[in-house]
């Protein structure tokens, strides 16, 4: 049964690991621009996001697909998440 759950996990959380990367690259390069709200603030969305499905599975008895889901859902934030506040309106002012 151990391997059975391993593999459920790695169908569900891998394929959405690849998004870490960027994300994280990206958050370093917000550090750059000096404003970093928004980056903060989707590493802090992601963080209630695991955060809160997991209490909800420890407390309703969840399947572990659903912390797996959750699992899942923070690199698909973090990797988003700072890429459109580097591109968004604003962020880079024009050359003088």
């Amino acid at each position: 049964m151990p391997m059975d759950f391993g593999a459920r996990y790695l169908a569900i959380a891998a394929p959405f690991c690849g998004l870490f990367a960027p994300g994280q690259t990206l958050y370093f390069a917000s550090q750059g621009t000096g404003r970093m709200l928004l980056p903060v603030t989707f590493g802090v969305v992601r963080l209630a996001i695991v955060g809160a499905v997991g209490l909800m599975a420890i407390t309703f008895a969840y399947p572990g697909t659903a912390v797996f889901a959750a699992v899942a859902a923070g690199p698909a934030t973090i990797g988003p998440g700072p890429a459109a506040c580097l591109f968004a309106p604003g962020r880079n002012p024009p050359p003088r």
